[in-house]
């Protein structure tokens, strides 16, 4: 696996899509096209990825979650 197929699966475990091996299988299914376009959305997400800002974790807001 390449470094950038390492990053591609990274990125998506750290969105909680798929496990370590289910990530690294599904980006070595890809073609060299979807791994530039995900490489593009990975770098340019950064640490603000659409949809997780607002998300807190009950821990640090003090909420029982009931």
């Amino acid at each position: 696996m390449k470094n950038s197929d390492k990053i591609l699966a990274a990125f998506l475990v750290s969105m909680g899509l798929f496990s370590s091996l289910q990530a690294g299988t599904y980006v070595g299914s890809l073609s060299s096209g979807d791994k530039d376009s995900l490489m593009s959305v990975a770098m340019s997400a950064g640490d603000n990825v659409a949809g997780t800002e607002g998300v807190r974790d009950p821990a640090e807001t003090g909420s029982n979650n009931r």
